[in-house]
């Protein structure tokens, strides 16, 4: 999805619900909606009343990606009284370091990596909102590939934007720095066994229209990069050239790198143009036309700035590695919401059957060989707002809403989740690519984090004890 049609901030009168043990009451407001919270009566065990009682004494905390910090545990709220006291420690102490069981020498685009679209934003506008959770919360989920939307301040500083809304909490703007310390906190936590692919965009459409915009855009954002500080002693990637102390926290290079190559790094994504200069742009091709070139330097990172805009399927091919990508997200014709989330979810099956074929055509056996085929999914979308379709938020497409009297219709999540399931089971190890998603961990018992995260390993044991679940 590339932005919402959204220059500026707009208020909105919106009433919404929220469920979990509380009881809620709307409060229609003119911006944003508060609630009138009546705590239920909540059944604990005597194990997981203790457990809670514990964890409520106030501590520090560190800050959380998307311009938040963790409230003491005093103040929290009583939606985890139903997890056991293990439940409670996995969700507050261990990260998910999955790729930690992979090894070195599997090329990064043989894996199934999960990642949030639109990573930071958690606005309370509903035509804004994309995720629940912080970056700092969904790395610890699994997700390792983040979709940042920036614009450039006047003091040359980078700070997160969705549509031209500015991202942030308590009235502070979410600033680039602020996600990248969780990254690297993150890194550091898992012991330099993972990495975090990171797409970065212009959100700027006035720097995006004019040579010294996009020049003064991608200075920014590669000064942001050369002056992130190198990791130091008993720190880094533990495989590949460069790892360990002193090497870089950034994947720059655009070939294919094996797991072990990255490790404890974040690998660039860069749909910015480079400054114009001597090299080839990247060609991006749809069906048998392709996008008009445009004059750039290889530049840093994989250049995918040739993206195609509402596309349901393109290719990106750069000097050394080809990108097959789908990123149908606008829909502004009059859809019913189930046809609509029958109509994304096919263009997200398509693609990953895609994938699923050619990595059985290699073959298993040879999955280790380097090749630089990547594919690229988004599973998210939203209707036109207020003009067409039962539905426009990227919250009922994704997760589902109530439509007609009374009827619940399934969203994206769910129909993917079952798909993953049924064509690249648990226990047979298929390659999926990257998978961009709206309100990941949601609904629940969709479990489409888990599902993508397991098609990475060869038996169901080795996915449940990677998942931290019983096989």
């Amino acid at each position: 999805m590339s932005e919402l049609d959204i220059e500026e901030p707009i208020k909105f009168l919106n009433i919404q619900l929220h469920f979990s043990n509380h009881q809620t009451t709307p409060v229609i407001t003119n911006g944003s909606p508060k609630r009138l919270c009546v705590p239920r009566r909540t059944c604990r065990s005597p194990e997981v009343f203790r457990a809670q009682e514990a964890h409520h004494q106030p501590q520090q905390q560190p800050s959380q990606g998307c311009g938040t910090s963790v409230e003491p545990a005093s103040h929290l709220q009583p939606y985890n009284a139903h997890l056991t006291s293990e439940q409670l420690r996995k969700i507050h102490q261990e990260p998910n370091a999955w790729m930690a069981r992979i090894p070195d020498d599997r090329p990064v685009n043989h894996l199934s990596i999960p990642g949030t679209h639109d990573s930071c934003a958690r606005s309370q506008v509903i035509y804004v909102q994309t995720q629940t959770q912080t970056v700092a919360e969904q790395l610890l989920a699994g997700v390792r590939a983040l979709d940042l939307r920036l614009r450039r301040h006047r003091n040359g500083q980078l700070f997160c934007y969705h549509g031209g809304v500015p991202l942030g909490s308590f009235g502070r703007q979410l600033a680039l720095s602020t996600v990248m310390a969780d990254v690297w906190t993150f890194m550091i936590r898992t012991g330099f066994t993972e990495t975090v692919l990171v797409s970065i965009d212009n959100d700027d459409s006035a720097d995006r229209g004019s040579a010294e915009g996009r020049h003064a855009f991608y200075e920014a954002v590669d000064d942001f990069i050369r002056q992130t500080p190198r990791w130091g002693k008993g720190e880094g990637g533990r495989a590949g050239v460069g790892g360990g102390e002193g090497s870089s926290r950034w994947y720059l290079a655009s070939q294919t790198p094996t797991l072990g190559q990255v490790r404890g790094k974040v690998i660039l994504l860069r749909r910015f143009p480079a400054e114009k200069g001597h090299s080839t742009s990247p060609l991006a091709v749809q069906g048998d036309s392709s996008s008009e070139d445009i004059d750039t330097t290889e530049g840093i990172g994989f250049d995918l700035s040739a993206w195609v805009n509402n596309s349901p399927d393109f290719i990106i091919q750069t000097p050394h590695a080809e990108f097959r990508i789908q990123d149908r997200w606008k829909y502004s014709e009059r859809i019913h919401l189930a046809d609509l989330v029958e109509s994304k979810s096919d263009f997200v099956k398509n693609l990953m059957d895609q994938a699923i074929r050619q990595e059985r055509e290699r073959g298993l056996l040879v999955a280790t060989q380097p090749h630089d085929s990547w594919f690229i999914h988004f599973t998210s979308a939203v209707g036109e707002p207020f003009k067409h379709g039962e539905i426009a938020t990227a919250r009922s497409i994704a997760v589902g809403d109530f439509v007609g009297w009374g009827k619940w219709q399934p969203g994206v999540n769910i129909a993917i989740a079952q798909f993953i399931k049924q064509y690249a089971p648990p226990g047979q190890r298929q390659r999926l690519g990257v998978v961009f998603m709206d309100f990941a961990v949601l609904p629940k018992d969709a479990g489409l984090l888990d599902s993508i995260i397991a098609t990475n390993f060869d038996s169901i044991e080795e996915a449940a004890l990677v998942l931290g679940e019983r096989a």
